[in-house]
């Protein structure tokens, strides 16, 4: 009968065999035989586990791999396709860590050549990485990343669009008026499938660029918080009621008693923060 490892969090990185991967991911790195592929996916999979709270990012081990890594991206930077480079921004957003000045320039020069075969998820989880590790593109850069989403948006479902929407408020970059366009139809087509998160960063977003949704963008965006309220979350909630405020639009009445309903369940969790978003 085979013996079960012990995968849970306290246990992973002391795990002979996963230790045994790092140091091979060590050896690769050091050895430049790290392709672009596998270097991407191996940046992915240790920022999955971070996040998942199986490893923890100040662990030597992983410090030293990741360390290594770095080296090795930027060796592999000029060879990675979108989803590649995607993958490794998300990978350092993820960690909460940005890249050494060498490395970040080569991804942002990796950017603007991929930038023309990005898929939505693509370009969705690297505008996300900017954002999120608060490093505005340079100019070059932008205006690949701004001709791609446009190009893409169509293809959106509704988590990309509203990553996308999320980055652009975060970077306080509004979008060039064809960008806006296509994402205001995209917000509008996607609004019926969003989930509570979705919903609520992207009528944040909105609200933060200070861009009124159009008509009929607006009725689709109401139509799913209405549907969406019963299971938001304090800080969902909390962004949601902000983000009307700020556009001076009142919620309809079928939206106002789903909110009010939210507001009144998520209350005893909420943070200072959030409720005094929500009052």
């Amino acid at each position: 009968m085979a013996t079960q490892r012990d995968l849970s969090p306290r246990h992973l990185t002391a795990d002979e065999a996963f230790q045994g991967l790092l140091r091979r991911a060590r050896d690769f790195a050091h050895d430049g035989k790290f392709p672009a592929r596998q270097l991407a996916n191996t940046l992915h999979s240790i920022a999955k586990l971070c996040a998942a709270r199986r490893v923890d990012v100040a662990d030597g081990a992983v410090k030293k791999t990741l360390e290594g890594l770095e080296t090795a991206a930027v060796r592999g930077a000029p060879s990675m396709v979108p989803q590649e480079l995607a993958n490794a921004l998300w990978a350092y957003a993820t960690l909460g860590m940005a890249p050494e000045a060498e490395t970040w320039r080569a991804l942002e020069t990796a950017a603007v050549r991929v930038a023309p075969g990005m898929v939505p998820q693509a370009l969705a989880n690297t505008v996300w990485a900017y954002a999120t590790l608060r490093r505005a593109p340079e100019t070059e850069t932008w205006r690949a990343l701004e001709t791609a989403a446009a190009r893409v948006a169509p293809g959106m479902v509704p988590q990309e669009l509203a990553n996308t929407v999320w980055a652009y408020a975060t970077l306080e970059r509004a979008p060039e008026a064809e960008t806006w366009r296509a994402l205001e139809t995209a917000a509008a087509r996607v609004a019926p499938g969003m989930v509570p998160q979705a919903l609520a960063n992207t009528v944040w977003a909105y609200a933060t660029l200070e861009r009124a949704p159009e008509a009929e963008t607006w009725r689709a965006l109401e139509t799913a918080a209405a549907r969406v309220a019963p299971s938001m979350d304090p800080q969902a909630l909390a962004n949601t009621v902000w983000a009307y405020a700020m556009l001076g639009r009142a919620p309809e009445a079928e939206t106002w008693r789903a909110l009010e309903t939210a507001a009144a369940r998520v209350a005893p969790g909420m943070v200072p923060q959030a409720s005094a978003s929500t009052v």
